[in-house]
Protein backbone atom coordinates (compact mmCIF):
# COMPACT_ATOMS: atom_id res chain seq x y z
CA UNK A 1 0.00 0.00 0.00
CA UNK A 2 1.02 3.38 -0.67
CA UNK A 3 0.48 6.86 0.73
CA UNK A 4 0.00 9.72 -1.70
CA UNK A 5 2.89 12.49 -0.84
CA UNK A 6 1.34 16.70 -1.30
CA UNK A 7 2.14 18.66 -3.97
CA UNK A 8 2.15 16.29 -7.42
CA UNK A 9 3.80 17.76 -10.61
CA UNK A 10 0.23 18.42 -12.81
CA UNK A 11 0.76 18.46 -16.12
CA UNK A 12 -1.53 17.92 -19.62
CA UNK A 13 -2.47 14.25 -19.09
CA UNK A 14 -3.24 14.27 -15.18
CA UNK A 15 -1.00 14.54 -11.95
CA UNK A 16 1.97 12.73 -10.98
CA UNK A 17 2.42 12.11 -7.05
CA UNK A 18 5.30 10.98 -5.36
CA UNK A 19 4.45 8.14 -3.04
CA UNK A 20 5.61 6.42 0.35
CA UNK A 21 4.74 2.83 0.49
CA UNK A 22 3.69 1.76 4.02
CA UNK A 23 3.93 -2.01 3.78
CA UNK A 24 4.06 -4.62 0.82
CA UNK A 25 1.97 -8.01 0.68
CA UNK A 26 2.60 -10.77 -1.68
CA UNK A 27 -0.19 -11.96 -4.04
CA UNK A 28 -1.66 -14.64 -1.73
CA UNK A 29 -1.90 -11.18 0.78
CA UNK A 30 0.84 -12.20 3.31
CA UNK A 31 2.72 -9.42 4.33
CA UNK A 32 5.80 -8.47 3.78
CA UNK A 33 8.85 -7.16 5.62
CA UNK A 34 9.94 -3.27 4.47
CA UNK A 35 13.43 -3.72 5.40
CA UNK A 36 13.91 -7.41 3.61
CA UNK A 37 13.34 -5.53 0.20
CA UNK A 38 15.23 -3.40 -2.03
CA UNK A 39 12.77 -0.13 -3.13
CA UNK A 40 13.07 2.41 -5.96
CA UNK A 41 11.03 5.60 -5.20
CA UNK A 42 7.78 5.30 -7.17
CA UNK A 43 5.80 7.55 -8.47
CA UNK A 44 1.54 7.45 -9.21
CA UNK A 45 0.52 8.80 -12.44
CA UNK A 46 -3.53 9.79 -12.23
CA UNK A 47 -5.30 10.31 -15.31
CA UNK A 48 -8.04 13.24 -15.70
CA UNK A 49 -11.45 11.24 -17.06
CA UNK A 50 -10.97 13.21 -20.80
CA UNK A 51 -7.03 11.44 -20.93
CA UNK A 52 -8.02 7.76 -19.49
CA UNK A 53 -7.52 6.42 -23.61
CA UNK A 54 -3.76 8.02 -23.27
CA UNK A 55 -2.93 6.66 -20.04
CA UNK A 56 -3.73 3.39 -21.17
CA UNK A 57 -2.33 4.37 -24.62
CA UNK A 58 1.11 4.95 -22.22
CA UNK A 59 0.82 2.14 -20.43
CA UNK A 60 0.97 -0.24 -23.34
CA UNK A 61 3.95 1.31 -24.58
CA UNK A 62 5.85 0.08 -21.40
CA UNK A 63 4.90 -3.03 -21.74
CA UNK A 64 5.87 -2.81 -25.78
CA UNK A 65 9.08 -0.59 -24.25
CA UNK A 66 9.76 -3.70 -21.32
CA UNK A 67 13.45 -4.36 -22.61
CA UNK A 68 14.40 -0.76 -22.35
CA UNK A 69 12.60 -0.40 -19.01
CA UNK A 70 15.72 0.93 -16.33
CA UNK A 71 17.60 1.46 -19.52
CA UNK A 72 16.31 4.02 -21.20
CA UNK A 73 12.53 4.62 -19.73
CA UNK A 74 11.30 4.42 -16.71
CA UNK A 75 9.87 1.27 -15.16
CA UNK A 76 6.96 0.54 -14.64
CA UNK A 77 5.11 -1.42 -12.28
CA UNK A 78 1.56 -1.82 -13.52
CA UNK A 79 -1.79 0.56 -15.00
CA UNK A 80 -4.87 0.10 -12.75
CA UNK A 81 -7.95 1.12 -12.95
CA UNK A 82 -11.25 1.26 -10.40
CA UNK A 83 -14.09 2.76 -8.86
CA UNK A 84 -13.41 5.22 -6.00
CA UNK A 85 -15.43 4.59 -2.68
CA UNK A 86 -18.34 6.46 -1.75
CA UNK A 87 -18.01 10.22 -0.58
CA UNK A 88 -14.78 10.30 -2.29
CA UNK A 89 -13.95 12.40 -5.49
CA UNK A 90 -10.89 13.31 -8.15
CA UNK A 91 -10.21 17.04 -8.59
CA UNK A 92 -7.34 17.31 -11.19
CA UNK A 93 -7.89 20.84 -12.52
CA UNK A 94 -4.57 21.79 -11.86
CA UNK A 95 -2.90 24.66 -14.60
CA UNK A 96 -5.95 24.22 -16.61
CA UNK A 97 -7.54 26.87 -14.45
CA UNK A 98 -5.57 29.23 -16.06
CA UNK A 99 -8.09 28.29 -19.30
CA UNK A 100 -11.52 28.65 -18.07
CA UNK A 101 -12.86 27.38 -21.09
CA UNK A 102 -11.38 24.26 -21.34
CA UNK A 103 -12.69 23.19 -17.68
CA UNK A 104 -15.56 22.14 -19.24
CA UNK A 105 -13.63 19.20 -20.99
CA UNK A 106 -11.62 18.31 -18.18
CA UNK A 107 -13.35 18.78 -14.67
CA UNK A 108 -14.14 16.23 -12.57
CA UNK A 109 -17.41 16.65 -10.94
CA UNK A 110 -19.01 13.55 -9.39
CA UNK A 111 -16.18 11.38 -10.94
CA UNK A 112 -15.88 8.09 -9.04
CA UNK A 113 -13.15 6.18 -11.98
CA UNK A 114 -9.85 6.52 -11.44
CA UNK A 115 -6.95 5.30 -13.81
CA UNK A 116 -3.22 5.55 -12.51
CA UNK A 117 0.22 4.23 -13.83
CA UNK A 118 3.13 3.22 -11.10
CA UNK A 119 5.99 3.72 -12.22
CA UNK A 120 9.79 4.31 -10.56
CA UNK A 121 10.62 7.83 -9.82
CA UNK A 122 13.37 9.11 -11.85
CA UNK A 123 15.55 12.62 -11.64
CA UNK A 124 14.99 15.95 -12.66
CA UNK A 125 15.48 18.42 -15.83
CA UNK A 126 18.54 19.82 -17.27
CA UNK A 127 18.91 23.22 -17.19
CA UNK A 128 18.82 25.12 -20.33
CA UNK A 129 21.78 27.14 -21.83
CA UNK A 130 24.15 24.44 -21.20
CA UNK A 131 27.26 24.34 -23.77
CA UNK A 132 27.54 21.34 -24.75
CA UNK A 133 24.73 20.04 -23.97
CA UNK A 134 25.45 17.14 -20.74
CA UNK A 135 26.24 14.23 -22.37
CA UNK A 136 24.85 14.99 -25.59
CA UNK A 137 25.89 11.69 -27.47
CA UNK A 138 24.48 9.29 -24.92
CA UNK A 139 21.02 10.98 -25.01
CA UNK A 140 21.18 10.52 -28.99
CA UNK A 141 21.91 6.88 -28.10
CA UNK A 142 19.30 6.49 -25.93
CA UNK A 143 16.79 7.61 -28.58
CA UNK A 144 18.24 4.92 -31.02
CA UNK A 145 17.29 2.38 -28.43
CA UNK A 146 13.95 3.70 -29.06
CA UNK A 147 13.76 3.68 -32.86
CA UNK A 148 15.11 0.21 -33.07
CA UNK A 149 11.85 -0.83 -31.74
CA UNK A 150 9.97 1.19 -34.19
CA UNK A 151 8.95 3.46 -31.96
CA UNK A 152 8.48 7.25 -32.10
CA UNK A 153 7.70 8.88 -29.02
CA UNK A 154 5.71 11.59 -30.62
CA UNK A 155 6.36 14.57 -27.62
CA UNK A 156 10.01 15.32 -27.53
CA UNK A 157 10.85 18.44 -25.49
CA UNK A 158 12.33 19.58 -22.56
CA UNK A 159 10.18 18.16 -19.83
CA UNK A 160 9.73 14.64 -21.20
CA UNK A 161 13.61 14.37 -21.03
CA UNK A 162 14.52 13.51 -17.49
CA UNK A 163 17.85 12.58 -15.72
CA UNK A 164 18.22 9.12 -14.69
CA UNK A 165 19.03 8.35 -10.61
CA UNK A 166 21.40 6.13 -8.91
CA UNK A 167 18.18 3.97 -8.36
CA UNK A 168 16.02 4.32 -11.14
CA UNK A 169 15.90 0.35 -11.30
CA UNK A 170 14.82 -2.54 -9.04
CA UNK A 171 17.62 -4.30 -10.28
CA UNK A 172 20.53 -1.96 -9.09
CA UNK A 173 19.42 -0.39 -6.30
CA UNK A 174 21.36 -2.02 -3.91
CA UNK A 175 24.45 -1.08 -5.63
CA UNK A 176 23.71 2.58 -7.08
CA UNK A 177 24.18 1.75 -10.58
CA UNK A 178 22.24 1.82 -13.42
CA UNK A 179 21.43 -0.72 -15.94
CA UNK A 180 23.49 -1.26 -18.55
CA UNK A 181 22.16 -0.87 -21.81
CA UNK A 182 22.84 -4.05 -23.98
CA UNK A 183 22.92 -2.02 -27.60
CA UNK A 184 25.55 0.41 -26.59
CA UNK A 185 26.94 -1.36 -22.96
CA UNK A 186 26.70 2.04 -21.62
CA UNK A 187 24.68 3.58 -18.30
CA UNK A 188 22.74 5.94 -20.24
CA UNK A 189 22.48 9.61 -18.18
CA UNK A 190 18.45 9.99 -19.36
CA UNK A 191 15.11 8.66 -19.56
CA UNK A 192 12.32 9.13 -21.80
CA UNK A 193 8.95 10.41 -20.55
CA UNK A 194 5.46 10.75 -21.24
CA UNK A 195 4.41 8.23 -24.22
CA UNK A 196 0.45 9.09 -24.73
CA UNK A 197 1.43 10.07 -27.49
CA UNK A 198 3.84 7.82 -29.12
CA UNK A 199 2.73 5.12 -31.92
CA UNK A 200 4.73 2.72 -33.61
CA UNK A 201 5.53 2.91 -37.49
CA UNK A 202 6.53 0.50 -40.35
CA UNK A 203 8.93 3.05 -41.52
CA UNK A 204 12.62 1.77 -42.41
CA UNK A 205 14.70 1.71 -39.23
CA UNK A 206 17.34 3.90 -40.73
CA UNK A 207 14.69 6.70 -41.12
CA UNK A 208 13.07 6.14 -37.84
CA UNK A 209 16.69 7.04 -36.49
CA UNK A 210 17.60 9.72 -38.87
CA UNK A 211 13.94 11.60 -38.45
CA UNK A 212 14.37 11.15 -34.85
CA UNK A 213 17.91 12.60 -34.16
CA UNK A 214 17.17 15.48 -36.83
CA UNK A 215 14.02 16.36 -34.21
CA UNK A 216 16.59 15.59 -30.83
CA UNK A 217 19.38 17.70 -32.42
CA UNK A 218 17.11 20.86 -32.95
CA UNK A 219 15.77 20.46 -29.40
CA UNK A 220 19.22 20.57 -27.78
CA UNK A 221 20.55 23.00 -30.07
CA UNK A 222 17.51 25.41 -28.57
CA UNK A 223 18.31 23.69 -25.11
CA UNK A 224 22.10 25.17 -25.58
CA UNK A 225 21.07 28.73 -26.43
CA UNK A 226 18.64 29.12 -23.30
CA UNK A 227 15.18 28.13 -25.46
CA UNK A 228 12.54 25.09 -24.63
CA UNK A 229 9.99 24.27 -26.28
CA UNK A 230 6.78 24.08 -23.98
Amino acid sequence: METLLPDPFVGRCGSVFRTQVTHLADADGNPIALDTVVMPELVLKVARRARRPFLAHEAWFYEEMESLQGVTVPRCYGYFHGELQSGLSVNMKGWLESWPHQLNWFDEPGNTRVCVLLLERVGGLTEPGQKPFPHREDLVDAMEDLTCLSIVHGDIRWENILHATPDSSVASASTGAGIMCPRHQVIHHYRFIDFEDAYRTNMLKQRIQEDAKDHLDHLLDMMEDGFVRD
